[in-house]
């Protein structure tokens, strides 16, 4: 019995050191390279990695998210007030489409430039870098929002949503979406907060992912092919969220008969248990990706459960994004609507840029390769965690090497002078 037990232990350990070796690695494909004396020092205290996943888990879901759909809610529906009612007098062809110029605009510019922007900001960690990698995130997500707004509102209205055309538009948009997304393989662009999150890196803030990913030495044709592309992949996700988005409105409110409350509390029930579900069932996945390297037909099984796991994560997505926006709209400042969107706006930026997740407001294209990493970013607390041992490591590295270059040269010294 003794020894049947301590056979199962050393197996629950081998599973254990496992999984955390699995864990750092699919980290480090979606941050950055960790030194092995960082992963030597890591993998024996793999309960406090999980034990700071899990809590970032919970701070995705109750700070993060809301945060970031605070800045949205703000940017979009404000922009309701001032441009669709006070600038266009109600006119909304033309507010949405000067919405959706702007938007294209500025995160076209951000496609084409963002290389130049950073050469611009000068070296990291002066005043000059912060200020402008904040401004730089702030921009882009205003930039982003109001494209969105643009699309989304302008599909609405011109192709009759209050006329009782809800179900066809969100059919059609849902279908033109998620082709788009499914034929690129992008279908986590579709993902944002809370089912993962960007943490500021100072050195890579000001940046682009795109879908060629170009860089200055690319041609400018190249450049402007890969903006194109980027664009369209965008169009693609806010089709697949306006139709997701409008079903659930329309199947919960008019279909059940629910009542807006109601609705938003299903919403917000399907984004955390949703979110709990993608949390444990990422870990299998994980661990069945990598056993897929070694079997043609386990490759294509991967891929399709991969697929389900990335569009059940754009549904639970939008699932809370829905549930934390309507939230704000019901509880916090009914009665003054403009206080209630300005001041949560502000709010959330500023708690966004205190935790260093201003980031989160950045856009992108993202593929759907495992390659990239299988893993939802929960990574906060985590990221700052392993970034820490790890410059400790690098800094004792340089240290050490520098100690060993000064004795060889003394040595070096030593020796001339003996010959002499």
């Amino acid at each position: 019995m003794h020894t049947e037990h301590t056979v199962n232990m050393e197996k629950n350990v081998k599973e254990a050191k496992s999984i955390s070796r699995l864990f750092i690695e699919d980290f480090e494909v979606q941050n950055w390279k960790i030194l092995e004396k960082t992963k030597h020092e890591i993998l024996p205290k793999s309960g406090k990695l999980f034990g700071l996943y899990c809590f970032d888990y919970i701070f995705c879901h109750l700070i993060i998210g809301p945060s970031v759909v605070a800045f949205w809610r703000g940017t979009w529906d404000y922009s309701n007030i001032w441009l669709d009612k006070d600038l266009f007098s109600g006119d909304l062809t033309l507010s949405n489409l000067h919405c959706l110029t702007i938007g294209l605009a500025i995160t076209s510019g951000i496609d084409l430039f963002h290389h130049n922007v950073s050469t611009l900001a000068g070296d990291v960690g002066t005043v000059k870098h912060s200020i402008l990698r904040h401004v730089f995130s702030i921009i882009w997500g205003f930039g982003d929002v109001i494209m969105w707004k643009g699309l989304w509102d302008g599909v609405d209205h011109w192709f009759g949503l209050e006329e009782g055309n809800g179900a066809t538009i969100a059919t059609v948009t849902l279908l033109i979406g998620l082709t788009i997304l499914t034929l690129s393989r992008t279908m986590k662009a579709a993902l944002s907060m809370p089912i993962g999150i960007a943490v500021d890196d100072p050195e890579h803030q000001i940046s682009c992912s795109t879908f060629l990913e170009t860089d200055l030495k690319s041609s400018w044709h190249k450049r402007a092919v890969d903006c194109l592309i980027s664009r369209i992949l965008e169009i693609g996700v806010i089709l697949t969220w306006h139709g997701f988005w409008t079903f659930t409105d329309i199947v919960t409110e008019e279909v059940y008969e629910l009542s807006h409350t109601e609705s938003t509390f299903f919403s917000l029930f399907v984004g955390l248990s949703g979110g709990f579900f993608l949390f444990v069932v990422q870990i299998p996945l994980l661990k069945f990706y990598h056993s897929s390297k070694s079997n043609i037909y386990s490759g294509y099984m991967f891929l399709v459960f991969n697929f389900f796991f990335n569009l059940a994560g754009v549904y639970i997505t939008i699932s809370s994004f829905r549930s934390s926006w309507y939230l704000m709209g019901i509880y916090f400042l009914p009665a003054s609507p403009v206080a209630s969107l300005v001041s949560a706006q502000v709010i959330g930026v500023l708690v966004l840029v205190s935790i260093r997740c201003i980031s989160c407001l950045h856009a992108g294209v993202y593929r759907d390769f495992p390659s990239d990493g299988v893993l939802v970013t929960f990574h906060h607390t985590v990221y700052f965690y392993i970034k820490n041992i790890n410059d400790k490591a690098k800094a004792d590295t340089e240290e050490t090497y520098a100690e060993e270059t000064c004795e060889k040269l003394i040595n070096g010294g030593s020796k001339f002078l003996e010959n002499l």
